[in-house]
């Protein structure tokens, strides 16, 4: 019974830290009813437990708590999802929920029958510091000022900002030459008719996030659906869609067109696309299998993949086994590729590298995940449109005088 009142405990010096940070941002206190509720929580816990008065046996013996009670306890969780919470506080919820929660009454609505006491208590929590994972330095990137210059400024010093991604179209591979005159493999991404289709808030969807479109559509070969969404924006019919989750600061409005000014030279992006389809293949092109002798009495099966399983015991070919399949069509990310250069005049990045998805597919771009606030474009986007081509500067030493010295 003392580790559900140090629970209580917790939950509420938790809320009182987390609503001390909130004031650091917040001084006019709107968030008090945060720790209300989160008191409210602790009080009806407790009062849970009290109630029970768990004896220390069996989960079977366990005495059913009143229907009304564990309502309290599910309204109160679902109410906390509007507030601030820490995340240690879930911890410890759980942690206690796990052995200390009485038995839940199986007749009612609200409670699956099959699902036990702890698993429903636990997905709560997990459901509610979900919504609630926004600490101190998300607070300040909300109440960043809205005009962009700002914003970038007040996202430089807290760290914070998710910026919006776009749509590319893959047009092929090339290559160029750096200053140093190295030749970069480069991949060729065309950003063509980008339009911003819906904006998403707290107030309509619970998070802040916008959607973006690529590719003009013909409106005879577009759905109903698709052309009336796009006009709602002030957009073309568009192909392809993506949604992207942002904070607060770097929000653009419906309608609003994304240039190749997005993106910086020398930023780091992660790209998302199909990989090229290669049909049903063997396991020495899917797998990369060595394959059977080419001698010594193999006969016929020189690419095949040998055995598949052991003997009587176990009897059966384990799941995930490497087999001859269908390879490729799967959605693949690759990380951490830096823009080389920017045409502006033609919406192109040149991305190093290699990008999955066969030429005329389209590309879903973001910025580096792994590289985080080290690089990174304008916040929340370009303010003015750029013309001509900008290429990477001279980075690092000569390459060629290892040559020389040699």
């Amino acid at each position: 019974m003392g580790q559900w009142h140090d629970t209580c405990n917790v939950i509420r010096c938790q809320a009182r830290a987390s609503r001390r940070e909130i004031m650091l941002f917040d001084p006019f206190d709107s968030h008090d009813q945060h720790l209300v509720c989160a008191d409210r929580l602790a009080n009806i816990c407790a009062d849970l437990a009290v109630r029970c008065r768990r004896p220390p046996t069996s989960t079977r013996n366990r005495p059913a708590a009143p229907i009304s009670t564990w309502r309290n306890v599910e309204n109160e969780c679902c109410a906390l999802r509007n507030f601030q919470l820490r995340p240690e506080a879930a911890s410890v919820i759980i942690g206690t929920a796990s052995s200390q929660l009485p038995v839940c009454p199986r007749k009612t609505r609200s409670i699956p029958r099959q699902t036990s006491p702890p698993t429903m208590f636990r997905s709560l929590v997990q459901s509610m510091s979900r919504g609630l994972h926004t600490t101190a330095t998300a607070l300040q990137a909300s109440a960043a000022p809205t005009t962009p210059a700002a914003a970038a400024a007040s996202a430089a010093v807290s760290g914070a900002t998710q910026r919006a991604g776009s749509i590319a179209i893959k047009k092929g591979m090339t290559a160029i030459w750096d200053p140093w005159g190295v030749r970069v493999p480069v991949t060729l991404l065309q950003l063509d008719s980008v339009y911003v289709t819906q904006v998403k808030t707290p107030e309509t969807d619970g998070y802040y996030g916008v959607q973006v479109g690529a590719g003009l559509a013909k409106p005879h070969r577009a759905g109903k659906s698709v052309v009336a969404h796009c006009a709602k924006a002030s957009a073309p019919p568009l192909k392809e869609f993506a949604e992207f989750k942002v904070t607060p600061d770097a929000l653009l409005p419906a309608g609003h067109q994304l240039t190749a000014a997005h993106y910086q030279v020398g930023q780091f992006i992660d790209v998302r696309g199909v990989t090229v389809g290669k049909g049903f293949q063997g396991v020495m092109k899917r797998w990369g299998f060595k394959g059977q002798p080419a001698t010594h009495g193999v006969s016929v099966t020189h690419r095949s993949l040998g055995s598949t399983g052991q003997c009587q015991d176990p009897g059966r070919v384990f799941k995930g086994k490497k087999m001859a399949g269908h390879m490729g069509a799967k959605y693949r990310t690759t990380l951490n590729l830096q823009i080389v250069k920017i045409d502006h005049d033609n919406n192109v990045l040149y991305v190093k590298g290699g990008v999955p998805g066969h030429d005329n597919a389209f590309i879903t771009i973001r910025d580096a995940v792994k590289q985080y606030n080290k690089t990174s474009g304008p916040v929340p986007t370009a303010d003015k449109a750029k013309t001509g081509a900008e290429l990477l500067e001279k980075q690092g030493s000569d390459p060629y005088l290892r040559y020389e010295s040699a």
